[in-house]
């Protein structure tokens, strides 16, 4: 269970680098994860004790490069039954996906969408806990994981709004575990633009 955490580590530190000057968002997210695996193990999995953090970053006003982190808890063991790091892109339907401010001649205006909707794709490797055996033992099987969504967002102020995501995503095994898995998401949380 390392590797997530190193992944994770690495993109927090070069995300700022390589993207100095790009306009930020960043969502925390909990809610429903519900999945189903098959293989070399076969079984499901549902947990209203996830939390999600994303990292957003805009390119264009309507198209956003994404970092995400999931995990989920199992409720009889607390274990982390769900972990999974992605990455994406987001596309912003009928409005901008960012705040637009303008300086000219004096004037300053500020244009914020109040309810912005998007789409996007996500693409990581997850990995999922398909036998808890002790406190001490579990079977895991790491999945390379394909996934697309939808959500809105509702903005408060310039800075803070509200957000519910919903994600369907595939996976295929890639550990000596192997499993194909179907995991469903769907998130509430709050968002923060920067």
């Amino acid at each position: 269970m390392k590797w997530p955490k190193l992944l994770l580590l690495i993109s927090m530190l070069l995300s700022p680098v390589c993207y100095a000057g790009v306009d930020l968002q960043a969502h925390v997210r909990t809610g429903m994860i519900e999945g189903t695996f098959v293989g070399a193990d076969s079984g499901n999995f549902a947990m209203t004790t996830s939390l999600e953090g994303e990292l957003e970053m805009f390119y264009s006003n309507r198209t956003s490069f994404q970092v995400k982190t999931t995990a989920a808890l199992g409720q009889e063991n607390s274990q982390i039954v769900y972990l999974s790091m992605s990455l994406g892109q987001k596309y912003y339907l009928f409005t901008r996906g960012r705040p637009i401010e303008s300086y000219d001649e004096g004037v300053y205006s500020l244009m914020v969408p109040r309810w912005r909707f998007y789409t996007g794709y996500t693409i990581g490797i997850a990995q999922v806990e398909t036998r808890f055996l002790s406190a001490s033992l579990s079977a895991t099987s790491t999945i390379f994981e394909i996934g697309g969504g939808a959500g809105v967002i509702y903005n408060f102020s310039r800075n803070i709004g509200i957000n519910i995501d919903l994600l369907y995503g595939k996976g295929f095994g890639v550990s000596s575990v192997a499993i194909d898995a179907t995991v469903i998401r769907g998130l509430v949380g709050v968002v923060s633009y920067f």
